[in-house]
């Protein structure tokens, strides 16, 4: 009797332990999941396989699956599951070493990247872009692309300035490689690029010479720009790096100085020395007048910000030098005042009043110049 109860306890045992024990899926289980497409638990098992069974026909299976379950996802939204699936997939040892599946590992990414940082604050979007760079670091285009999906969210933010120094983290795998030069110029990786060197000049240090070099022609469009501060900057880039010709220094130092740039005196030698060069050549003239009249408004502030003594000092060396530019100063002007011409932003040149009073002491623009505006301007009592 007591042996039957040993006998049956010893059985109760075993089933226990059998039926608790974990089942672990063999090289056929495996196989039999490929055809119902059930993605998550082929993947979670694919290291049941014993490691002898593990052989070349086993590699391209999970490649296979891996490639399909990537493809399923072209046509519809990532979701975080998916993602979730994708990270295991991504830390398959033989498919991490194939150049090509990480690059359609890299597109699907993106794609997730892309899908799912509407929802995300700007420092959750931050935080996951270098979570990305550091998990997958071995493609340059991969970190380009990532830029370029983050980048309308960094630029809608008012806080992109704070994060320099984390997008450096994914920029500077891209900056320093000396393949860099067929993507820096790259938009809108130039302008993520730009904005590190105005504001953050000490990470260009690690920039590979080709990539600077790729920068040089898009920051010198600065040298256009309509603000001030920024205008600055690329001059200042430029200069260090000597890549601005006679013509774009003379350019810049008379468009800051139309736009009312407060130089100290010694500084105003790079003035005169621009007006001359630019008033001996009349090609070079029309040339910055053409960049100069596509701002909006016409810069003037040259006009209101001196004391009238300097400001008629201005108007002569302008008016010798420069001619064209009051000319086309008092033409939009006088088109304005008049109600000739209609201009979507309103005046066009809000200092004119003031330069027409200094004119008519500095003799700087025709005297049937200021006849007309004193007729436009008295026109009401007729």
């Amino acid at each position: 009797m007591r042996l039957l109860v040993k006998l049956f306890l010893l059985f109760n045992f075993c089933s226990t332990v059998c039926l608790s024990a974990e089942f672990r899926y063999n090289l056929k289980d495996i196989e039999a999941l490929i055809s119902t497409e059930n993605y998550q638990e082929f993947f979670e098992h694919i290291y049941d396989v014993r490691p002898s069974e593990r052989d070349e026909s086993w590699e391209k299976m999970v490649l296979a699956m891996a490639e399909k379950y990537i493809s399923s996802l072209k046509s519809r939204k990532i979701e975080e599951a998916d993602y979730r699936i994708l990270k295991n997939i991504f830390n398959i040892s033989h498919l991490k070493n194939d150049e090509f599946f990480r690059d359609k590992r890299d597109q699907i990414v993106i794609k997730y990247v892309s899908e799912n940082f509407d929802s995300i604050k700007m420092s959750q979007i931050i935080m996951k872009s270098k979570e990305l760079s550091r998990k997958y670091p071995e493609n340059i285009s991969f970190h380009v692309n990532l830029i370029s999906a983050i980048y309308p969210y960094i630029t809608a933010n008012d806080s992109y300035l704070k994060y320099i120094d984390d997008l450096n983290q994914i920029t500077s795998k891209i900056t320093s490689s000396p393949f860099s030069e067929f993507y820096c110029d790259k938009s809108p990786l130039n302008s993520v690029l730009k904005t590190e060197i105005y504001y953050k000049s000490e990470l260009t240090k690690t920039y590979d010479k080709s990539c600077l070099k790729k920068l040089m022609g898009f920051i010198k469009k600065d040298l256009e720009n309509q603000n001030m501060v920024i205008r600055n900057k690329a001059f200042r880039f430029l200069s260090n790096y000597g890549e601005l010709s006679k013509e774009e220094k003379s350019n810049f130092h008379i468009t800051n100085m139309v736009y009312g740039m407060k130089y100290k005196k010694s500084e105003w030698d790079d003035v005169f020395k621009a007006l001359e060069y630019l008033g001996n050549n009349d090609k070079k003239r029309r040339s910055l007048l053409d960049k100069l009249q596509k701002h909006d408004p016409f810069p003037d502030i040259v006009f209101k910000i001196h004391d009238d003594k300097k400001t008629i000092g201005i108007s002569r060396l302008i008016s010798r030098y420069f001619p064209e530019f009051l000319d086309k100063y008092t033409k939009f002007c006088l088109s304005y005042l008049s109600g000739e011409v209609k201009y979507p932003f309103g005046n066009p040149t809000p200092n004119c009043h003031r330069y027409m009073e200094i004119s008519k002491r500095s003799k700087s623009s025709p005297e049937a110049v200021l006849s007309q505006y004193d007729d436009i301007m008295n026109s009401w009592k007729k």
